[in-house]
Parts: C-alpha cells; sequence; structure tokens
C-alpha cells in the first residue's frame, strides 16, 4: 500500500451530528399547493425549468403531493425533474426518502445518477464536502465550521461520496483512487494512473477516471478491467457521466469542454483553455468553471454565454443548486452567492480541488 490514510471523522458520524433543518413558514395546502402545480408542469420547459425549480424549493412542503407523482411517472425525464427539486428542499421531507432509495435502483442511468444528489440531500443539512488539494484532506463544512474526514491523502483533487456513506477519493498525488468505507477502511483501490483528477462511481458499479497525467478518460469495473476509454485532445480534469449515456469532460488545455457519445464522437464542445469542471444542468445549458478567467459561466448548446458570475479569485469547481444559488470552491475560498449574485457565505480552505452541497443550508 503506497502512503498512508487516516481517517479523522466518518462521513456517517459527521451527517449524524448535524442540527435539523429548519421547517419553511409555508401553508401545505391551498394556493401554495396550487402554485407547486403550476410550477411542476413548467418544470418541463427549458426556458422555465431552472426558475421554477427555484420557486419551488421556496414553497417547501406544498410540493410534496406533485413530487410524489413525478417520481413514479414512467418517463424518466420527469423523474430527473423531481429529483432534483427534492435535491434542493428544506423542512420534513422524510416521505421521499422510499422513492429516492427505489430510484438509486432504477434501469435508467440517468435517473439512478439524479437520485444520488437527492439521497445525499435528505442528510445533508447544507453541508459542503470538499476535497482540500493543498492539506490533504477530505472535509466536511458545516457553516464555518470545517470537519475532517479523511486526512493523509496526498493532493487529494476529488471525492464522490457513495450512498452507503463510503468515500471514493482520488488521490492525485500517489496515481491511485481509493474506496475508503464508512470505518475509514480501504476496501478498493486502482493503481497505474497519472494524476486522476476526477472520479464518478456510475450506476452500474463502473468507475470513470479523469486519468489527467495519461491523457485520457477511462471507465473500469470492479475487477479493474476497462471497459471504455476516451484519449483524443484531452488533458482531463473533471469529467461526468450524462444521462443520455454522453460523456461530459474538461480538461487542461487541450480540447477544452467536450461531450463525446459512448462511441467516442465528439456532439459538442467550448474552446477554452482552462475550464476545470463542467456541469450539463437540468435545462441543457452547461455550467462552467473558467479557472483563468476567475469566472462561472452558464452557456447554452449554441455556445451563448446566458449569465456570468465573476470570482475574486481562481476558481475549480462550482455547484449550481436548485434553490438557485451557486457554490463555488478554488485557491483559498469557497463562497456561495445567491440568485441575485449577492455573496451570503464564505469560509477559507486551503485549495479546493472539488466541492458538492448536500442539501438545504441552515443561514
Amino acid at each position: 500500500m503506497v502512503g498512508h490514510f487516516a481517517l479523522v471523522a466518518t462521513f456517517a458520524a459527521a451527517l449524524a451530528a448535524q442540527e435539523k433543518v429548519p421547517t419553511p413558514v409555508t401553508t401545505p395546502g391551498g394556493p401554495a399547493r396550487e402554485r407547486a402545480a403550476a410550477l411542476l408542469q413548467e418544470l418541463a420547459v427549458p426556458e422555465r425549468c431552472l426558475d421554477a425549480a427555484r420557486e419551488l424549493c421556496a414553497l417547501g412542503p406544498a410540493v410534496l403531493p406533485g413530487l410524489h407523482k413525478m417520481l413514479v411517472d414512467p418517463r424518466p425525464e420527469v423523474v430527473q425533474r423531481a429529483l432534483f427539486v427534492a435535491s434542493g428542499l428544506s423542512g420534513d421531507v422524510e416521505s421521499l426518502r422510499m422513492p429516492i432509495r427505489r430510484c438509486l435502483e432504477h434501469k435508467d442511468p440517468g435517473i439512478a445518477l439524479a437520485a444520488r444528489a437527492a439521497w445525499q440531500a435528505l442528510d445533508g443539512g447544507g453541508s459542503t464536502l470538499v476535497t482540500d488539494y493543498q492539506a490533504g484532506k477530505v472535509v466536511r463544512l458545516i457553516g464555518d465550521e470545517v470537519r475532517d474526514l479523511l486526512s493523509d491523502i496526498p493532493m487529494a483533487m476529488s471525492v464522490d461520496p457513495l450512498t452507503d456513506g463510503s468515500l471514493l477519493v482520488a488521490a492525485y498525488g500517489q496515481g491511485r483512487i481509493v474506496e475508503f468505507d464508512t470505518k475509514g477502511q480501504e476496501v478498493w483501490e486502482f493503481q497505474g494512473l497519472q494524476h486522476p483528477s476526477d472520479i464518478v462511481r456510475l450506476p452500474n458499479g463502473n468507475t470513470l477516471v479523469a486519468d489527467s497525467g495519461n491523457l485520457r478518460v477511462i471507465e473500469i469495473n470492479r475487477e479493474k478491467d476497462e471497459v471504455w476509454s476516451y484519449a483524443t485532445d484531452v488533458r482531463p480534469i473533471d469529467v461526468d457521466r450524462l444521462g443520455n449515456g454522453n460523456t461530459l469532460i474538461a480538461s487542461y488545455e487541450a480540447s477544452g469542454v467536450i461531450e463525446v457519445d459512448p462511441a467516442g464522437k465528439v456532439v459538442w464542445q467550448w474552446r477554452a483553455d482552462n475550464v476545470r469542471d463542467a456541469d450539463r444542468l437540468l435545462d441543457g445549458t452547461t455550467l462552467l468553471t473558467d479557472t483563468s478567467g476567475r469566472c462561472v459561466l452558464r452557456v447554452d448548446a449554441q455556445h451563448r454565454t446566458l449569465r456570468r458570475w465573476p470570482i475574486d479569485f481562481a476558481c475549480n469547481d462550482a455547484e449550481l443548486l436548485p434553490n438557485g444559488h451557486l457554490v463555488v470552491g478554488g485557491s483559498g475560498a469557497v463562497v456561495e452567492f445567491d440568485h441575485a449574485g449577492q455573496e451570503v457565505w464564505r469560509t477559507k480552505v486551503g485549495y479546493v480541488g472539488h466541492l458538492a452541497r448536500h442539501g438545504v443550508a441552515r443561514r
């Protein structure tokens, strides 16, 4: 075994210690429920779906009856919209636990992927999972409190929280990826990589890896066999598998941001020198974290910039939340902006490689 990993506090223990999210003041019936029903319909309209999701999050429990119906809808796109909204709700949403659990095992990979975010949100309490590349740690931020989950991971670049509480970590400085169980024990690893920058555990159990130093993206199974790869003009920093089966890759220099189909054909591209994170949003637009430009962009399929958030540090990762807030991490800080672009929270972190917000903040 290369290096030494120590569990300082388990993922499960960190979640158990969090305070309960306060229930928003809202009336679950009457006008609120009628408004929720109308907004749930608007989720199907690309030009309205992000705004509709933001308004639905503000309605709280009034949304639940409609979400329950959507979560059993036979159309995958309807279920995915419901899961996105569910990941941004506060208050008493316990009734969603079993429907979301069932979605985790859904045969449609897009539903299973969306269910993972909703599942983490159920108990996340607005905490933010972060890799501190400089400190070699995986930490959980709860407001301004920092709780160490894993330490002694040289150049920890990325972490993927699994649904059983395990953590899958890209150890950039050791050329391997490692899975830790809830007791902090290594239960699986894959070596032979060069500067792995990002990892994603897929619904089928395979793992998608941005093998940056080897200029490739690979998909490996549990037996460590390579089952898919892409290595044309990429130096991948971030990688995501989309619901349609395509793969979204953000590279340092090289091809910029590309979407490739399973056969390796590029179906969309955004030319850039240093975009370190790319997320496909519910409406089909793409969120780009431009490190050199110190900004986050939302762009559409026709390469139009729909919104630009200026950031006052070199940013590496960003996440647009269902409530319209933007969380950004990078050199020295994690910052949250509200929908209007006003900063509502900031905390110091050495150097953020990856972040993920779980649930609704208590602020």
